[in-house]
């Protein structure tokens, strides 16, 4: 099963394409929709770096059959691989997230700095090749301007947006109120 080589098209709806993710993938499929060579991926499925988890190749003329999430795996690995990360560092990166944080690779938010891949989770970063040492807090910033408005509305609740636009000078009034305040 030959897959039929046609230009990449643009994908601009917001929600992906609904796929059906219980297909296999032979390994001449799995290389083309991953975007790796041939000799990569017999090369990682040699070196038990990633194998096919639907029928794995038993001797000579067996077909190794992957799964959708095999696919997505390769391809993520493919992207770390083209961000310079070595074979090696992905394994030890894939295990880190699977070990200590319960997450997979496809899935994960990563950042690189250099050769390190750090894992972006909602309120730190982690360096997954140490181990999962902690790196940096992450501070979101969206729940401040969330207070400051929710206070805003406190002190004054004529500031509230209506469904009317707002008058420009209702800007001066609070502006000499604070004034008179300090």
């Amino acid at each position: 099963m030959a897959i039929k080589k046609t230009p990449a098209k643009k994908i601009t709806s917001k929600t992906p394409p609904k796929v059906d993710r219980s297909h296999g993938y032979n390994s001449m499929c799995a290389f083309e929709l991953a975007n790796i060579t041939y000799r990569q991926l017999d090369h990682w499925d040699r070196i038990d770096f990633v194998k096919p988890s639907l029928e794995e190749a038993i001797g000579s003329g067996s077909r190794r059959l992957y799964s959708y999430g095999d696919i997505v795996k390769l391809r993520a690995i493919k992207e770390l691989r083209d961000a310079g990360l070595s074979v090696k560092s992905i394994q030890i990166v894939m295990d880190n997230l699977k070990t200590e944080f319960n997450a997979d690779l496809a899935t994960s938010n990563l950042v690189i700095d250099g050769k390190t891949p750090i894992l972006a989770t909602d309120d730190e970063l982690v360096d997954l090749i140490r181990g999962g040492q902690r790196v940096l807090n992450v501070l979101p910033m969206a729940p401040v301007q969330q207070e400051v408005d929710a206070k805003i509305i406190q002190l004054f609740p004529e500031h509230k947006l209506s469904e009317k636009p707002a008058n420009k000078t209702s800007v001066k009034p609070v502006a000499k109120a604070a004034a008179q305040k300090a």
